[in-house]
């Protein structure tokens, strides 16, 4: 027992698998309060500030991804960072490649960006103020607590802020390989959120709980993240004083915009739905709604985690010209995704229901059971390929942005025209239709080919990788 303990802790898929639970921990911790204390139309209106704060990883313009990756090259001793793709034979100027962390780059590359992702917080409050607090400000027309109901988003904007600032240490920490670190941070910071979420809900506070640990973890985000951080890369890395490196920027900014819009395609076909659900639904139905898409991505998060926590490696490894490493721990890993999330599905189906009434004594229903299943085929799809596109984007390229941003077109018309008729359905099938049309099938293609397969050679090692679960089951992470 103690041998496994030790296991555990030493293990970055334990640790994510932590994170992921304690982040869409409203299904463990937050949501049985949420459904309990808040009435439906304050449940559709705090999912309506999800949705909102959601444009928070729009403003990023992909640099938070390129960031990550660029860490890591530099980690694994990269001598230059390039626009597109990555150079495994880059030398020194003294001819030689270096396995040693590239800290004089490294140093330059976070004194640029901590400025960028200050103006970026910025940015994000005078947004999120403006535009958001105006559908806010016309969605709680009406109510009884509505002054309360403003006041209460113009904090919550407040804190999307700081979490985005904060967001830069974690994602410099991933991108060194510090994933358990990370991973930490993170949990530290949302138990500080959830702490003051309850304690706001169970004083009998509404909406002031969930916004008022949102800024707490906003505020230990930047605190304990810089702190690892520094911590992971030792003593040689000195940035104080440095001044901003805009050449850095430049270098980013051609893979950066397009992960960028890449985001914003996602944005636009899985997390709109239920700001276009508040459009076509009443806030009750629209509470369901949430309630059933908030369910279907904790699923998907929880299964997508032993494939997401290698991404930092793969990073390294494509630097390295490391190509059959990342074959042989990628599709074990997928396997693994499939069989948890065909599970937490099926469970989600056939016990979802008793659990809300017997057990969280919920005022707020989720979808009834066909809904539901359509809705978790969809997102589950939608993961499946986010895994292949995550493996393409850690060789530095991405050919995703038009089929993704066509797709978030197709998806928002076909919403437009069918959910004035088919209600909740039209929500659901629009951008299962979309995705289904193109995206699901050739981004899975598409990072096959970044590993030199053909179709039958991926076929063949896919299903081979099914026999190594056991082992990979054994292994630390």
């Amino acid at each position: 027992m103690k041998e496994l303990t030790k296991r555990l802790l030493r293990s970055a898929v334990f640790w994510n698998y932590l994170a992921v639970a304690l982040r869409s921990g409203a299904a463990i911790l937050l949501l049985p309060l949420l459904l309990r204390k808040l009435s439906p139309d304050e449940l559709g209106l705090w999912y309506v500030f999800l949705s909102l704060a959601g444009i928070g990883a729009l403003l990023d313009l992909g640099f938070g991804n390129s960031l990550n990756r660029s860490a890591g090259y530099l980690w694994a001793g990269a001598n230059r960072l390039l626009p597109i793709g990555v150079d495994p034979n880059a030398k020194s100027e003294a001819g030689q490649k270096s396995e040693q962390p590239n800290f004089e780059m490294l140093g330059r590359l976070v004194a640029t960006m901590r400025g960028f992702y200050l103006l970026m917080g910025l940015g994000l409050f005078l947004m999120l103020e403006v535009g958001g607090g105006a559908w806010i400000w016309y969605k709680s027309t009406g109510l009884e607590h509505a002054q309360n109901i403003r006041a209460a988003w113009a904090v919550f904007a407040f804190g999307c802020a700081l979490n985005t600032i904060g967001s830069l240490w974690p994602t410099l920490l991933t991108g060194i390989n510090g994933v358990r670190q990370a991973q930490k941070v993170f949990l530290v910071a949302l138990v500080a959120n959830y702490v003051f979420s309850i304690g706001g809900l169970l004083l009998g506070l509404g909406l002031w709980g969930p916004v008022s640990g949102q800024v707490v973890m906003g505020l230990l985000n930047r605190l304990l993240g810089r702190a690892a951080f520094l911590r992971l890369a030792g003593k040689e890395l000195v940035y104080a004083g440095r001044k901003a490196d805009f050449s850095l920027l430049r270098t980013l900014w051609p893979n950066s915009w397009r992960v960028g819009a890449l985001t914003i395609g996602i944005y636009l076909v899985i997390f709109t739905n239920t700001l276009m659900a508040s459009v076509f639904l009443d806030l009750s139905q629209t509470a369901s709604f949430g309630l059933s898409m908030q369910m279907s991505l904790f699923i998907a998060q929880i299964s997508s985690v032993w494939v997401l926590v290698k991404m930092p490696l793969f990073n390294q490894l494509r630097q390295r010209g490391e190509g059959q490493a990342i074959q042989q721990t990628f599709f074990s890993r997928v396997w693994l995704f499939v069989l948890i999330y065909v599970s937490g599905s099926v469970a989600l189906c056939f016990l979802g229901d008793w659990l809300l009434v017997n057990v969280l004594h919920a005022r707020t229903a989720m979808l009834p059971v066909p809904q539901r299943a359509l809705l978790l085929l969809v997102i589950g799809l939608e993961a499946h390929q986010s895994l292949y596109r995550e493996l393409v984007l850690t060789a530095n390229v991405n050919p995703f942005v038009r089929p993704m941003l066509l797709t978030a077109a197709a998806s928002l018309t076909l919403i437009c025209v069918l959910a004035p008729e088919l209600g909740a359905w039209g929500l659901i099938i629009a951008p299962g239709l979309a995705q289904l049309l193109f995206n699901n099938w050739w981004i899975v293609l598409t990072g096959v080919k970044t590993l030199g397969l053909s179709a039958r050679e991926y076929m063949g090692a896919f299903f081979r990788s099914l026999f190594k679960l056991p082992e990979l089951l054994r292994a630390k992470n």
